[in-house]
């Protein structure tokens, strides 16, 4: 997974035409609700999805509770950030996030629940992401920017898949469970903006 994923409070009014998500041929990329909780609670509580992230994982479900009402009440909730269903499941059901999680930043994020690694899920996600930002539906976003543990070779590889290039490095930007950590930050610039290259579509494995 990658950083930038703290839930941010804000206006809880959602843009209408964007009330539907995004679709891909397996995933639904959504906004968060209520009664995603349990979900939530699942891969924020997991040791391994949350190795790399800014703090620990969440034993209470409490704070995975207040993680959610938090992005709930974002306005970036469903515009710019949203949750990942696997409609194949029965009932569909959330197995992780994706998007910009800040209303003032352009920092994306991404988490994915262990039991669906492996399966190219988070590729088919970030890549319908990335198109649906880059056609400014969820508003104007020249950039995007990562901040990741340089150790999180999984999360680099997927950025960089998507041509995030690095563009810095420092120590010692947060104190975990793992003891201090570092970030590798990168950029991808919106190809849309100033003339650059489009980006080309990314295979699914």
């Amino acid at each position: 997974m990658a950083r930038g994923l703290e839930a941010v409070s804000g206006n809880e009014n959602q843009n209408p035409n964007h009330k539907d998500g995004i679709k891909t041929p397996r995933l639904w990329l959504r906004s968060a609700r209520e009664g995603d909780l349990d979900a939530f609670h699942a891969f924020l509580s997991d040791p391994d999805v949350m190795r790399y992230w800014s703090g620990p994982p969440f034993a209470e479900l409490s704070r995975s509770e207040s993680y959610l009402k938090g992005m709930i009440s974002s306005p970036n909730n469903g515009i710019s950030d949203f949750v990942i269903v696997l409609q194949s499941l029965e009932p569909p059901s959330v197995i992780g996030k994706v998007g910009i999680w800040s209303p003032e930043t352009s920092e994306i994020g991404f988490m994915l629940s262990r039991a669906y690694w492996g399966n190219g899920y988070m590729a088919e996600a970030f890549s319908a992401v990335l198109k649906y930002l880059w056609s400014g539906m969820g508003g104007e976003v020249p950039r995007l920017t990562a901040d990741v543990d340089p150790r999180n070779d999984p999360s680099l590889r997927i950025l960089k898949r998507f041509g995030f290039r690095e563009t810095g490095f420092k120590e010692k930007t947060f104190e975990t469970q793992l003891g201090w950590c570092d970030s590798v930050y990168l950029t991808l610039e919106n190809p849309n903006s100033k003339g650059e290259a489009r980006l080309e579509e990314e295979p699914v494995v």
